[in-house]
């Protein structure tokens, strides 16, 4: 996702370089998206709407365009305000691409409490008003990375003179908000020699992006419409591994992933494979062996040897993986685990779960193991009460 702040320019710039935008919006960065998922790029400078809008009738359109009532977008500002504010302030837009929706809400909400000329952020739509506006005409100013700042510049401009903003890049040092700060060449990107800076070419990125966005989707809506068929109690082990992902930052957190990880893989076995006594060719299959006895239900699954090979190979794999987390959690080496791994393990899990629900149909009658116990204590209760039942209170589904 890409998100476009904008500031009256005229405003945000009054105070100086100590409470410049261009610090709201880092610390907002630094404060909304976890270390182990930071990765964006900042396009920064003053808007030029003039360019796609040269008259009343064109700016309309462009606020429209913006806003995505033609297709829709998420943002914080209502039609007229964001008209009022084209046509009556320069604009200093920051557009940062590498956010989640929710990334871009906590910025907003930093922003909105503390930056002075902060007038709201429009999710950036694909297309040629967005390239004019954006891409052709914002220069690339900074990348994050984890806790590094890149401070972006041309090399082949500076072999004449070195024009680059040197005390810019002090103040970042000595700010101390993140460990590491240093330049980044862009070397052709961007500029003549670059085929690829076209609206053609940003449209298919913005559609390569949807495309994605779409499929990941589909395959999470598979994967909860089959968890909630054969058990809803898996729903709550996929939100808490989830949510142990998105918060990831610290030696307690990695214990959390890993065991989060162990009790969704526990409960999708008890699910598909309830433990047993007896061997599965030569596996133990009771209740502590839940990796065993999912490697049975995959290999009583699948009839190709190849399928059945790969399958069991993503499970070693995600199992290993799993295990490796624990120990560096034990271990207080936290430290050493780079943040793609983690990544590798979130999405080989959601692969491996959607690859192991998807080996069957769906099931033609629901379980009745994961309401067994609720039924259970509800006619103990009518037992302890006689039989009757509260008249008062209908029962559910009725």
């Amino acid at each position: 996702m890409r998100t476009a702040f904008y500031f009256d320019e005229d405003v945000a710039y009054r105070q100086g370089l100590s409470n410049r935008p261009d610090l709201g919006v880092l610390r907002g960065i630094l404060a909304a998206v976890p270390t182990h998922r930071r990765h964006v790029h900042i396009l920064r400078g003053t808007l030029g709407y003039d360019i796609v809008a040269r008259s009343s009738e064109q700016l309309d359109a462009v606020v429209e365009y913006l806003l995505g009532i033609r297709q829709p977008a998420w943002t914080t500002l209502a039609p007229q305000a964001l008209r009022d504010a084209l046509g009556k302030h320069n604009i200093a837009a920051f557009v940062v691409r590498g956010l989640l929706a929710k990334d871009s809400r906590a910025i907003h909400a930093s922003l909105q409490g503390s930056s002075l000329g902060y007038l709201g952020a429009i999710q950036v739509q694909p297309g040629e008003i967005s390239w004019l506006l954006y891409d052709s005409s914002l220069p690339p100013v900074y990348r994050i990375v984890g806790n590094q700042l890149r401070l972006m510049y041309r090399n082949y401009e500076v072999k004449v003179e070195d024009d680059r903003d040197h005390g810019d890049f002090q103040q970042w040092k000595e700010s101390g908000l993140f460990d590491h700060v240093s330049w980044e060449d862009t070397g052709l990107q961007g500029t003549f020699f670059d085929p690829y800076d076209n609206p053609d070419h940003a449209r298919m990125t913005g559609e390569s992006e949807e495309l994605v966005s779409d499929q990941m989707a589909r395959i999470v809506d598979e994967i909860i419409l089959r968890v909630a068929q054969l058990d809803p109690r898996l729903v709550r082990q996929i939100n808490g591994a989830l949510k142990a992902f998105d918060t990831l930052d610290t030696g307690d957190s990695l214990a959390h992933v890993s065991v989060s990880c162990r009790r969704l893989l526990e409960r999708l076995a008890d699910a598909l494979f309830p433990a047993c006594k007896e061997k599965i060719d030569g596996r133990k299959v009771g209740q502590a062996e839940y990796r065993n006895r999912l490697w049975a239900y995959i290999n009583k699954s699948i009839k190709s040897h190849t399928q059945r090979d790969v399958l069991l190979s993503t499970l070693e794999d995600v199992g290993r993986r799993v295990d490796s987390l624990g120990a560096v959690a034990n271990k207080g080496l936290h430290a050493d685990l780079s943040p793609t791994e983690v990544q590798r393990l979130l999405i080989g899990l959601l692969t491996l779960i959607y690859d192991i629900l998807t080996l069957t149909a769906p099931l033609a009658t629901v379980p009745e193991a994961p309401y067994a116990e609720y039924a259970s204590d509800f006619a103990r209760e009518l037992l302890r009460n006689g039989g009757d039942d509260d008249p008062d209170t209908p029962l559910r589904g009725t």
